[in-house]
């Protein structure tokens, strides 16, 4: 007679197990997607993120195509799938005001900078390192207004993180007479970043 194996408490227990919801995103630098799947790919070349099923499941049950999506950041810790005519990268809604002086601890600083007439923009190492391993990459948007009326747009900076991430360091030279009159200007963006900073260099 054959022996008979019973199911223990043990086996019984990981039958039960809720399986693993998680899909990996693959997508390049620009956050265009590669490919979606629950299966970890070794030594893939591609930046991936991890995202539950809820998240990716329109792309298997509709006729939604991720070709016509990218991995864009929400803010440096919330990556997300939009529309490519949806960046959240340059979403330029819930604008803050940048008039703090910055600290040890800021993440961003940017220097109005009189000997090199430009805006001069720093990132905190911590936070470098922090995107660097995030691999992905997005756009932070400011505008420079009159400070007396900011409705009046004076230019608009678009600054690319991989830049940043890379150099540490971005001067954008000033391209309007009025720059030159820190006293008149607003700086404005969208939140990303913990904190930001302004520094007058004179």
């Amino acid at each position: 007679m054959e022996e008979v194996e019973y199911l223990n408490e043990d086996l019984i227990a990981q039958a039960l197990a809720p399986k693993s919801n998680l899909y990996f995103v693959y997508f390049n630098e620009d956050g265009n997607i590669d490919a979606i799947t629950n299966e970890k790919k070794l030594n893939s070349k591609l930046n991936c993120i991890e995202f539950d099923y809820k998240r990716v499941e329109k792309f298997f049950k509709t006729t939604e195509n991720f070709i016509n999506y990218k991995v864009s950041l929400v803010d440096k810790d919330t990556p997300t799938i939009v529309k490519k005519t949806e960046d959240a990268g340059i979403n330029t809604n819930f604008l803050i005001p940048i008039n703090k002086l910055p600290s040890n601890d800021t993440t961003l600083i940017i220097q109005w900078d009189r000997a090199t007439k430009s805006w001069i923009f720093k990132i905190d190492d911590a936070y470098k390192l922090q995107l660097k391993e995030l691999g992905l990459n997005a756009q932070l948007l400011f505008f420079i207004t009159l400070k007396i009326n900011q409705n009046f747009l004076i230019r608009s900076i678009l600054i690319n993180i991989n830049d940043l991430v890379t150099t540490g360091t971005i001067n954008v030279e000033w391209s309007t007479p009025v720059e030159q009159e820190f006293h008149k200007l607003s700086v404005t963006t969208r939140r990303f970043f913990d904190s930001y900073g302004i520094q007058v260099n004179e």
